[in-house]
Parts: structure tokens; C-alpha cells; sequence
């Protein structure tokens, strides 16, 4: 024990004789100034009049305002009257461009660079229909971070709106997004059902939803409706009905449901027969029963027609209408024209199935032989014609031909006149059984009327009428000649330009 305490003693006297020949040291070092002042990094210091630093002693520096730390020690110490250098880099702060905002193309920047120092700044604007959430501008700030950068976010329309008795469904309520009306059950919307968010707020009115009504029943029924009776009825109101004779055919109670429309048809009054509907000569009746509601339909048979109403309804009172009548089809004699001969008696309508046979005198039979009234009405086939026989030539045309699509029964020959010549007549003549129709058509030459237009230039020769190409010539005996010297009679029994007048450098000559 009293070892221990001796070794103890030992060790702080040592430690005491150490100290205290380090105090001796840096007493005996030279001391250092002020620590050096740099661009990028100041000292910091706990007491600003402190001008003198011991051997040994450490300061410490950070990075300028606007500057940030790249690397090295922050402290220099001093060493024997001079301060050890100091190892920091400190690099001017700078921001990215915040890509993400500059380019959004609901985004307008102003003040956009190719690089970013401290306190730069980004002005901000949003394109409709979007609206700046956040300040208008950004700037850059100490940590290289933007300082409340904003963004455009869609502009938000609210509520569309409150409806009685319904509300409105919204996929959104910003730009674009829609807001739909739905009505209650029992009600029916009147109005547009959707609007829409648009940069003024939302589009059109709200629109109401009106209590559903359906219209009294129209359907006709023998059943008696019990109650009182109105125009229109509510949603689920209900009308009854009765049976004075009869059973009850359908549904007692019938309601106005959430459509606007009756739970089912009004029922009738069943087990009262309206027996046949009647006999028809050349027809008959076809049924789909005999009872209330139901019809008996009139159909003919084959070669006659339906004159009046097909369909009887069974009513309370019975049939309705009266029977239709079955009329014989007849057909009216054929007025197409044909040079072939009709045999047997002629007629002006001909009964169904009855046959016209035709000949012919010259030539060969052209279509059938025999033609018939069909059930409709009309004939089984068109007349036939004669062939074989030709009408030769049209005739001849001086100055002129005819264009033919052939020359028998029916054919066509159509007059063409040759350049400078003008059709007089019928220009188509066509086969007939008696030889092509009407008279060759003449092809009289084109002529001119001289012309009447007033000039002051001097024609050649003196005319009233000028025959197709034939020339007038014009001189001036004063001045210059303005327009055509020569101008001719064209095709059309026109003249080729009108006729030119003499000028001189001062104006027209008189």
C-alpha cells in the first residue's frame, strides 16, 4: 500500500517537471499575429482584439459567405512565430438549373442562365390554365439549394354547384376534369348533366332535377280504372282497375316508376269473345285471337288486291273499321311503242292472267311472242318488236351526214353538219315500222352580218353578208392601226375579233 502511493507521487512529480518545461518551451518560442485573412475563408474567433498567439496555439476558418467547403483542414497553428498553411479550399456556391421547372410547358422563366451563383434569382409565370402555387421567384441560396421554388398547378373550379334533390359526381375539380349531375331516384335531370373546369370556373349551369311524372295510360283497355283521374301522375303513384264483365287480363295496380313510365300495360277484361271479323270474297282473315286486344289481319288471294284497311283490333265494342274488299289485279294495256302486231280483241286494262300475243307481218319476232298480267299489276314482259327488217338509209346531206347506232326498229340516225355549216331541222330521225321518222335535215353554210361595230378605220370592200372563213382587211389613212388588220367569219357566225381604229402618238383619229 505504501508502495503504490510512493509510485503515484512519483508520477505526478514527473508530470508536474514535464508541464512545467513546456511552459518553459513556449515561453521561449517566438509568438505569431493576427492569422491571415483569405478571399474564401475567415477565422473565426471567439475574441476579435486577440493580436497576439502563442506558440502551439490553433485557430480554426470556415468558408466565406457564398463559399462552400471542397476539402483540407479547417485550423492552422502557430509554429515558432509563423502559421502553418492552411489546407482548405473553400469553391463559390453555385445552383442547378432546376430543369424540371424551366422546362415545363405550363412554365414561363424569366432570367434562365447557363450557370447559377449565390443569389441569382428565377422569376416565375404560369400559363393558362394553370396558377403559381408558391412565391413568383427563387433564388439561389447558401447551401446551393433553390429557396421556394414554386410550381403551376392546374387551376381548381371548386363546386359545381348544389342541386336539389341530386349531386354532382367529379372525376376533379381542376382544369379539364368534369363534374356530372345525378339525380335522386324518383327525379329526372333537366339541363346538361356534365360541366366542365375551364380557366373562367365551371361551364353552363347547374342543372335540376325535377320529380319524375308519367302521363296518364293511352293504351285502349276495356278494364275500369277506379279512382280519381289526372293528366299525369307522380313517381310510385298507382292507378287500379276493375272488371264489370270479364276477368281482370294483366295487372290490377300499375305504378309510375323512376323512367317516367308505367310499371306494365294496362290490363283488360278477358273471356268476352269479338268473334269472326267478317268474310271476304277472293281473301280471308288470318287471327291472332278473337279476344280484347287482339287482330285479324285481311290477306288476298293470289291475283287480287287489298282495298282498305288490313288490320281489325277486338275492342270492347267489337271489331274495329270495317272489312277490306279483295279487287281483281288488272293491268293497263301496254302503251310502249312496237312495230310488231297485237292478235285478238284490244282492250284498255286486262284482267290477272290474261294473255296479248303478238306477230309480226315482216321481219322476226324480237322478245316474247306472248306477254301476261302478273299478280302485281304489270305485264310479264315488255312488247316485243319486229326484226330484221332495216330502214336502210336516212337520207343523204349535203354538207352534213348522219351518225347511226343502227337502222332497224327503234334504231337511231342523228344529222351532223360539216365545219362551217349550221343544222336546219330535227337533227334524229328513228326506225319506225313505216321507214325512219320525219325529214332529212338541211346543213345550211355559216354566214356573218357584216360587222356594225363604228371605227375609223378604213375596210376593204363593202358586203352585208360574209360566207364561213371569208376575210375582211382594214387600213388607216391617219395614224397607226389598233388591233386585228384582218379578222374572218368563224364557225359559229361570229367574227374572229371586232374590227380595229386608227390612233396616232396625240389620240384617237376622227
Amino acid at each position: 500500500m505504501v508502495a503504490t502511493r510512493n509510485r503515484m507521487v512519483g508520477m505526478l512529480f514527473i508530470l508536474a517537471l514535464h508541464s512545467h518545461a513546456s511552459a518553459l518551451v513556449r515561453q521561449n518560442k517566438a509568438s505569431c499575429g493576427k492569422p491571415p485573412e483569405t478571399a474564401d475563408a475567415t477565422v473565426i474567433r471567439r475574441d476579435e482584439r486577440t493580436i497576439k498567439f502563442m506558440h502551439g496555439e490553433k485557430v480554426q476558418y470556415a468558408c466565406a459567405p457564398g463559399h462552400r467547403r471542397l476539402e483540407g483542414d479547417r485550423y492552422i497553428r502557430c509554429f515558432n512565430g509563423d502559421w502553418t498553411p492552411l489546407r482548405l479550399k473553400c469553391l463559390p456556391v453555385t445552383c442547378k438549373e432546376p430543369t424540371g421547372r424551366i422546362k415545363s410547358k405550363h412554365t414561363v422563366v424569366s432570367g434562365v442562365k447557363s450557370s447559377y451563383s449565390l443569389g441569382d434569382v428565377l422569376d416565375f409565370r404560369c400559363l393558362e390554365p394553370y396558377v403559381l402555387k408558391g412565391s413568383s421567384s427563387s433564388t439561389c441560396g447558401n447551401n446551393g439549394q433553390w429557396i421556394a421554388l414554386p410550381t403551376c398547378k392546374r387551376k381548381s373550379c371548386g363546386s359545381a354547384g348544389e342541386i336539389e334533390n341530386g349531386e354532382f359526381i367529379y372525376n376533379g375539380a381542376e382544369f379539364g376534369d368534369t363534374a356530372t349531375a345525378v339525380c335522386a331516384q324518383g327525379h329526372v335531370l333537366v339541363g346538361k348533366a356534365t360541366r366542365t373546369c375551364l380557366s373562367e370556373g365551371w361551364s353552363g349551369r347547374p342543372a335540376v332535377c325535377e320529380a319524375v311524372r308519367c302521363i296518364a295510360p293511352t293504351t285502349k283497355t276495356n278494364a275500369e280504372r277506379t279512382g280519381s283521374w289526372g293528366a299525369s301522375y307522380e313517381y310510385r303513384q298507382v292507378i287500379q282497375y276493375r272488371c264489370r264483365e270479364g276477368t281482370l287480363v294483366g295487372e290490377g295496380k300499375i305504378w309510375c316508376t323512376e323512367n317516367g313510365t308505367w310499371s306494365s300495360p294496362p290490363p283488360t277484361c278477358g273471356g268476352k269473345s269479338c268473334g269472326s271479323a267478317g268474310e271476304i270474297e277472293n281473301g280471308e282473315f288470318i287471327y291472332n285471337g278473337a279476344e280484347f286486344g287482339d287482330t285479324a289481319t285481311a290477306v288476298c288471294a293470289q291475283g287480287h288486291v287489298l282495298v282498305g284497311k288490313a288490320t281489325r283490333t277486338c275492342l270492347s265494342e267489337g271489331w274495329s273499321g270495317r272489312p277490306a274488299v279483295c279487287e281483281a289485279v288488272r293491268c293497263i294495256a301496254p302503251t310502249t311503242k312496237t312495230n310488231a302486231e297485237r292478235t285478238g280483241s284490244w282492250g284498255a286494262s286486262y284482267e290477272y292472267r290474261q294473255v296479248i300475243q303478238y306477230r309480226c307481218r315482216e321481219g322476226t319476232l324480237v322478245g316474247e311472242g306472248k306477254i301476261w298480267c302478273t299478280e302485281n299489276g304489270t305485264w310479264s314482259s315488255p312488247p316485243p318488236t319486229c326484226g330484221g327488217k332495216s330502214c336502210g338509209s336516212a337520207g343523204e346531206i349535203e354538207n352534213g351526214e348522219f351518225i347511226y347506232n343502227g337502222a332497224e326498229f327503234g334504231d337511231t340516225a342523228t344529222a351532223v353538219c360539216a365545219q362551217g355549216h349550221v343544222l336546219v331541222g330535227k337533227a334524229t330521225r328513228t326506225c319506225l315500222s313505216e321507214g325512219w321518222s320525219g325529214r332529212p335535215a338541211v346543213c345550211e353554210a355559216v354566214r356573218c352580218i357584216a360587222p356594225t361595230t363604228k371605227t375609223n378605220a378604213e375596210r376593204t370592200g363593202w358586203g352585208t353578208m360574209y360566207e364561213y372563213r371569208q376575210v375582211i382587211q382594214y387600213r388607216c389613212r391617219q395614224g397607226t392601226l389598233v388591233g386585228e388588220r384582218r379578222i374572218w367569219c368563224t364557225e359559229n357566225g361570229t367574227w374572229s375579233s371586232p374590227p380595229p381604229t386608227c390612233s396616232t402618238r396625240f389620240g384617237y383619229v376622227k
